[in-house]
């Protein structure tokens, strides 16, 4: 018994073929979810504020259609505000006397 390779025709498949650009993904939308995870995380309004700024910004492009992840750029705009909301709670508690480190 003899094992036969397929025979493959040079150029196969190679119809008319029209390639649809894609739009970019919008870089400004990571921008804003990288740094509304450290702003939970660690660095609060220094990073939660650019956060809040990249996330309009990148919402408004996916609303334009400029871009195709409106939802991380919703998720980072959630994500700064929460970052910077929370710290600002927590130094504002520090400062009146609520909270005693």
């Amino acid at each position: 018994m003899s094992i036969t390779q397929p025979t493959l025709t040079p150029y196969a498949g190679t119809g008319d073929i029209a390639l649809t650009p894609t739009l970019p993904g919008n870089r400004l939308a990571v921008r804003s979810l990288i740094l509304g995870a450290l702003g939970l995380v660690l660095l609060g309004p220094v990073t939660g504020v650019p956060g809040i700024v990249f996330g309009v910004r990148a919402r408004r492009a996916a609303r334009a259609g400029e871009a195709t992840n409106a939802g991380a750029a919703l998720g980072g705009l959630v994500l700064s505000w929460a970052a910077t909301v929370l710290s600002v709670g927590a130094v504002v508690l520090i400062a009146i006397g609520g909270v005693s480190l």
